[in-house]
């Protein structure tokens, strides 16, 4: 599987789990944005992420 392309959004709930996952996704190679958890859906789409 190819991660490089991808564009993973965590959102930060203010936890150390998102930091982990976040970290685990560049290490793995994908392109990953941690986000505030107060974005509206019309501005976490306007991101375009993979997941």
């Amino acid at each position: 599987m190819n991660l490089t392309n991808l564009k993973i959004l965590v959102i930060n709930n203010y936890g150390q789990f998102c930091h982990l996952i976040h970290r685990a996704m560049r290490d793995l190679g994908a392109k990953s944005l941690m986000v505030s958890n107060e974005l509206s859906v019309d501005e976490i789409l306007e991101k375009e992420p993979d997941g």
